[in-house]
């Protein structure tokens, strides 16, 4: 059976255990969700949105790599303020499901909707931009030091999906930028 938070037998218990209003909505985001995300929705009521993921599960995968863990791990290092800053989208609640046999299926991710555009659609409009043989304007990876510290710590020295390099430097899209 899919994930369908709209689905009256869930919904009820999703937005209670997410703890917003029974009267937020929810919407699904449209286009590429990313890797291993099956599904992300904005619920939408009780004054903020929130986003909602819903991550695939892969036991294969090494404890390090797997988003609740870095999640987790990034909570540690930066203490419980990182869930109130604005301009950040970090889960404030995190749930295991589990399939049969309790057997861990999906994560679903639950986090404050940031201002502005989303990493992944800067990134896809920038390379849209240089197919399209205009001039690019240089992305900007990080707001602060303390994300970009942050950020290393959260993919454990992966900056936008390529290896940090060992003089700071990162690979943000097609372009190499100081940190």
């Amino acid at each position: 059976m899919a994930f369908d938070p709209v689905n009256p037998s869930l919904r009820e218990r999703l937005l209670t255990a997410i703890g917003t209003s029974l009267h937020s909505t929810f919407e699904p985001l449209q286009g590429f969700h990313g890797g291993r995300n099956e599904g992300i929705w904005f619920v939408k009521g009780g004054g903020e949105t929130l986003v909602v993921k819903l991550v695939k599960f892969d036991p294969s995968t090494p404890s390090q790599l797997v988003e609740e863990q870095m999640f987790r791990k990034l909570f540690q290092e930066l203490g419980p303020s990182i869930t109130e800053d604005p301009k950040v989208a970090f889960p404030v609640k995190v749930f295991r499901l589990l399939g049969p046999n309790n057997v861990r299926e999906h994560d679903l991710i639950v986090m404050k909707k940031a201002p502005g555009k989303s990493l992944s659609y800067v990134i896809g409009a920038e390379c849209l931009r240089d197919l399209a043989g205009r001039a690019a304007k240089p992305i900007s990876c990080t707001s602060s030091g303390k994300l970009a510290s942050a950020w290393r710590i959260f993919t454990g020295g992966m900056v936008a999906g390529s290896a940090m390099m060992p003089e700071s430097k990162t690979y943000c899209g097609m372009r190499k930028q100081s940190m």
